[in-house]
């Protein structure tokens, strides 16, 4: 018991610095906060299956096109 005390306490750590550097919006990341803190564990199950940013990683995992070098010289 203590020692998944420990590791609940350490994820939610990394957690919640990972969301309060990289979190978009700041009622999004409120959010998730809450959700890690009041619901043990299902706070984190919610966040690791709906909470990332799927759309974003996908556009990284794309092959660099020339459509894409031309969009990243735009902006």
């Amino acid at each position: 018991m203590t020692i998944a005390l420990i590791l609940y306490i350490f994820l939610a750590i990394v957690l919640m610095v990972k969301l309060l550097l990289y979190g978009v919006r700041p009622t999004k990341t409120l959010a998730w906060l809450l959700a890690v803190f009041t619901i043990p564990i299902g706070g984190m199950l919610f966040y690791f299956i709906l909470g990332r940013n799927k759309k974003k990683n996908k556009f990284y995992k794309l092959k660099e096109t020339k459509d894409i070098k031309e969009y990243l010289k735009k902006n």
